[in-house]
């Protein structure tokens, strides 16, 4: 069945979960196989999905970025370029996808005055 109109019959007519449930599990499977696809004609790239409920519509969009793999999603940081806390010292990566570094994931660290982003490219050349 047809996504659409696997959606109009759930519009029309009032859905019980089993009819739900089908269209998240088969709407799933798309996303991670557009995902999977992304993946591998940009390597070096991990693929992060997003997906919003729009309650006055009455539907959800799913939005896939793709992230380079080795750097912040957050700050751009690297592992040749990575962000200090006097306290914490350098940032390690906080997923297993590389995609975030542990002083943009801890939101205390984050706010922190004392913590510099990208270390080795802000400092002033002589």
């Amino acid at each position: 069945m047809d996504t659409k109109l696997f959606i109009k019959e759930l519009i029309k007519n009032k859905p019980d979960d089993r009819i739900v449930d089908r269209l998240v599990l088969e709407t799933s499977r798309k996303i991670a196989k557009e995902c999977r696809r992304l993946e591998k004609t940009h390597p070096g790239s991990k693929a992060s999905v997003s997906i919003d409920y729009h309650p006055f519509k009455n539907r959800f969009t799913a939005n896939i970025k793709l992230l380079k793999v080795g750097v912040c999603r957050v700050c751009g940081c690297t592992w040749t370029d990575p962000c200090y806390n006097p306290k914490y010292g350098f940032c390690w990566w906080a997923d297993a996808s590389r995609t975030i570094c542990s002083h943009c994931a801890s939101q205390d660290i984050a706010a922190d005055p004392a913590t510099e982003h990208c270390v080795n490219s802000n400092k002033e050349t002589l």
